[in-house]
């Protein structure tokens, strides 16, 4: 994997977790604001090829953006940066 790639999922994970901060301090703004960042990097992801792992939690994260508002949104926000992260190679 690049290092392009790896700074573009870097950019994804930093924005899951401004989603999963906004829906914590309960600002569904700065949410909003975010997932449309999120859907950003997603189409911008569409162009590379990536092993099961990382491919399972991108479609995630796309069934997570087009979820409406719930509680657990800001876990699974957080939870799939995580692994977006350590499944990257940028959380060692």
């Amino acid at each position: 994997m690049t290092e392009s790639i790896k700074q573009e999922i870097g950019a994804l994970a930093l924005d899951l977790k401004r989603v999963a901060i906004g829906y914590q301090n309960n600002s569904p703004e700065m949410s909003a604001t975010f997932l449309t960042a999120v859907e950003k990097q997603l189409d911008k992801l569409k162009q590379y090829r990536f092993g099961p792992e990382i491919k399972g939690y991108l479609s995630k994260v796309r069934r997570l953006v087009s979820k409406k508002y719930s509680y657990n949104q800001a876990d699974d926000a957080l939870t799939y940066s995580t692994l977006l992260l350590a499944s990257s190679g940028l959380y060692r």
